[in-house]
């Protein structure tokens, strides 16, 4: 049975009062690895060291202190805003806030007002658009009063002006003291900006980039532009998207020589074999020659899926000659 590797060599770490967003392309683990932080993850082999407040924790010390919002917004539809924060408070406060009306009123405003849901606290959740209806997810998460709290893509499916307001509010929850970790899927300028730090991943679950964004997202596209397989970022073009392309352009160009057929991609299937053939075992070194900043995040997944046709393919398209003259060189 082949384990295929999810995540590889991922660190990092997220600090109080600032907002962090995992950016990568589908399918390059983002999601997983917010679940993994939060101890969500019940199939697999996890390996590494998670650690909260200086020291590592087990899953059951981890939940205790980190809130998690879905992608989806499910809530009663014949609930009020006010009711579906107050149920929740109720069921996940301690007992002796939960029990005390009085104080536990008094936490449900507070959480009402730092999302800026006061005004429409007696609306059913129904009838609430799909922004209003996010951020009653996020005060039904933060009315049990976490350390951490992880969002999945919180803006997807959101408008422009929906999006921008959930940032804003989640910037409220961060100056709280709260450390605030979302996974972003092609943002706009407007919402990538407004996060401090960031973690990239390739295909592949390989982190490409871990550090402050920087003013209008100077850090990271300086870093960017100084890798030589990258190109330079276009006028007025969004960082997010730009870097989302490169790698959308690396992976494709890496298909190319594994498959022998420039500018399309080759059909793979998951082959039961799990020792590669050993011209493919070589282009993998001629990989890492021809592109240092991004093969490992392509190349092991290719060899995984290479079955007996696309070997044969690459036999007689020219990958053989390609290993050859590395070979001789």
């Amino acid at each position: 049975m082949i384990q295929l590797p999810i995540l590889r060599g991922i660190s990092g770490i997220a600090r109080p009062r600032r907002l962090m967003c995992l950016v990568g392309a589908s399918g390059a683990g983002k999601s997983t690895l917010l679940d993994v932080l939060a101890g969500r993850k019940t199939q697999g082999e996890e390996t590494g060291r998670i650690e909260l407040n200086g020291r590592s924790t087990c899953k059951t010390e981890r939940a205790a202190q980190i809130a998690y919002c879905e992608q989806t917004d499910e809530h009663l539809p014949t609930m009020t805003v006010e009711e579906s924060l107050d149920f929740s408070a109720r069921l996940r406060l301690d007992a002796e806030i939960s029990n005390d009306q009085d104080e536990r009123k008094a936490f449900v405003l507070e959480i009402m007002k730092l999302l800026e849901l006061d005004s429409i606290r007696r609306r059913p959740a129904g009838s609430l658009s799909v922004g209003e209806a996010k951020r009653l997810t996020i005060g039904c998460e933060l009315v049990s009063n976490p350390s951490v709290l992880f969002l999945d893509e919180p803006t997807t499916g959101l408008d422009a002006r929906s999006a921008v307001q959930v940032m804003h509010v989640l910037r409220n929850v961060a100056e709280t003291g709260r450390t605030v970790i979302c996974t972003i899927h092609q943002p706009s300028y407007a919402v990538f900006s407004a996060f401090d730090d960031m973690l990239l991943l390739a295909t592949g679950g390989r982190q490409i980039y871990f550090g402050p964004i920087g003013d209008h997202c100077d850090n990271f596209i300086a870093y960017m532009q100084r890798q030589r397989t990258v190109a330079r970022r276009p006028a007025l073009v969004n960082p997010a998207t730009w870097v989302l392309n490169e790698l959308e352009a690396e992976r494709q160009r890496v298909d190319a020589i594994i498959s022998g057929r420039r500018g399309r991609r080759a059909p793979m299937a998951v082959t039961r074999d799990a020792t590669p053939p050993e011209h493919l075992s070589d282009a993998v070194l001629a990989l890492q020659t021809k592109s240092p900043l991004l093969h490992e995040a392509f190349a092991d997944s290719a060899l995984l899926a290479a079955t007996k046709r696309d070997i044969e393919a690459c036999r007689t398209s020219g990958l053989a000659s390609l290993v050859t003259q590395r070979k001789q060189g």
